[in-house]
C-alpha cells in the first residue's frame, strides 16, 4: 500500500495537462483529433454520462453513488490493463497503423514467457484443465500433507499435453483423494504469487530476468505507454482505504495470475482479488463479487468486452468502456481529480 500510494502522488509522465471537469477537451490523446474511431467515440461519450453520475451534484449522486463508502474497480485484464492477444493477432498493430510484424512478435514472445513461467512454477501440465472461478473454490479441500506436491506424475495421472484426461489407468494421488492433490498444487501457486507480486524480477533467473525487462520495455513503447497509464490509474485506487482493485478474465485462473505477475500488475491485485470467468460467465462473478463486499458498495465495471457491458447493464453497475488509451487517461483524470 506504501509503494502504491507513493506511485500516486507522482505525477504520470504522460500526464501533461489539467483536468477538464468536461472530460471532453483534453489535448493528448492516443488518436489525433478526427481520427478516432466510431467505437472510441461510443466510449468516450458513454463514459461522459457514467462520469456525470459519480460528479458531485451528478445526476446519480444519492441513487446510485454514496460518496464514502467502498468502492469496487471491477476491471477486465487483456485490452484493457495488458495488451497481448491483440499484439499475437495484430490487431492493435491494423487498428493504430502500426508495423503488424513487430506487433506480433512481441505477443509471440510474451506468450512464449507466459508458458514457460507457466510450465516452471505454475504446475501447469497439471493444473491446465481446472477450470475455478477463484482460488477459495480449491483451498477449501487443501490438505497439509506436502508428499502431495512430491507426487508429480502428471501423465500417470491422466493429464497430457493436449490437456485431457485419459478415461482409464488413472494413477490417483496417495488416498486417491484427487481434490486434495490439486489443492495442494494451488497452495503452492498461492504462495509464489503472494511472494513475488511485488518483484516478479525475483521470480525468474538472470538471463530469463534481462530478456523479460527488455520485452515489458519494447511493449510499453509499441503501445505509447498503455500499461503506464493503467498502473497509474491502479495506483490511485491502490492507494485510497475505501477502495478496491478486482479483476474478472475470461482467462482461466492460472495464465490470469502469470499474466499479472509478467506484465508487472501482481502489486495491485491480492490473490483474493482475482476471478476467472472461463467457466461461469462474468455475470456470475460479478454476482460473487457483490455479495462479498455488499449491496452498500459502489461497483464500477471496467473494460472493452460485449460481456461484461451486458452483465454490467443486467445487473445495474455503471460501466466504464475502455476502447482506447485515451479512456484510461480520461479514467485517471478523475480520479486525480476525486471526482470518481
Amino acid at each position: 500500500m506504501n509503494n502504491q500510494a507513493a506511485a500516486a502522488t507522482t505525477r504520470p509522465s504522460w500526464e501533461t495537462e489539467a483536468y477538464d471537469d468536461t472530460c471532453c477537451a483534453h489535448a493528448d490523446r492516443s488518436i489525433p483529433e478526427g481520427d478516432t474511431t466510431g467505437e472510441e467515440q461510443i466510449a468516450e461519450r458513454h463514459n461522459a454520462l457514467v462520469l456525470q453520475r459519480w460528479a458531485p451534484g451528478g445526476a446519480g449522486v444519492g441513487t446510485g453513488v454514496a460518496r464514502g463508502q467502498r468502492t469496487v474497480f471491477i476491471w477486465d485484464l487483456d485490452e484493457t490493463i495488458i495488451i497481448f492477444h491483440s499484439l499475437i493477432t495484430g490487431s492493435f498493430a491494423r487498428k493504430y497503423d502500426k508495423d503488424v510484424v513487430k506487433a506480433t512478435e512481441l505477443g509471440k514472445q510474451m506468450e512464449e514467457l507466459l508458458f514457460r513461467v507457466l510450465v516452471t512454477y505454475f504446475f501447469y501440465y497439471d493444473l491446465s484443465s481446472t477450470t475455478y472461478q477463484h482460488i477459495s473454490d480449491i483451498l477449501n479441500a487443501e490438505s497439509k500433507d506436502d508428499s502431495l506436491l512430491s507426487y508429480s506424475a502428471p501423465f500417470a495421472w491422466g493429464y497430457n499435453t493436449m490437456h485431457s484426461r485419459s478415461s482409464s489407468s488413472l494413477a490417483s494421488p496417495p488416498g486417491g483423494d484427487d481434490e486434495r492433490w490439486l489443492a495442494a498444487r494451488y497452495r503452492k501457486v498461492e504462495t509464489l504469487y503472494v511472494a513475488h507480486q511485488h518483484d516478479t524480477a525475483a521470480l525468474l533467473g538472470p538471463n530469463l530476468r534481462k530478456n523479460w525487462r527488455q520485452l515489458q520495455e519494447n511493449i510499453e513503447s509499441f503501445s505509447e505507454r498503455w500499461l503506464d497509464v493503467a498502473r497509474t490509474c491502479l495506483s490511485v485506487i491502490g492507494a485510497r482505504l475505501n477502495c478496491e482493485n478486482v479483476i474478472v478474465t475470461s482467462t482461466r485462473l492460472l495464465p490470469a495470475l502469470a499474466k499479472l505477475l509478467l506484465y508487472d500488475f501482481g502489486a495491485f491485485f491480492p490473490i483474493e482479488n482475482v476471478y476467472s470467468a472461463a467457466e461461469t460467465g462474468k455475470k456470475a462473478c460479478f454476482e460473487r463479487i457483490s455479495l462479498r463486499f455488499g449491496r452498500a458498495a459502489n461497483y464500477l465495471v471496467l473494460g472493452n468486452g460485449k460481456e461484461e457491458e451486458a452483465a454490467a447493464t443486467q445487473l445495474g453497475i455503471p460501466h466504464w468502456k475502455i476502447a482506447c488509451r485515451y479512456n484510461l487517461e480520461m479514467l485517471y483524470r478523475a480520479l486525480d481529480a476525486n471526482v470518481m
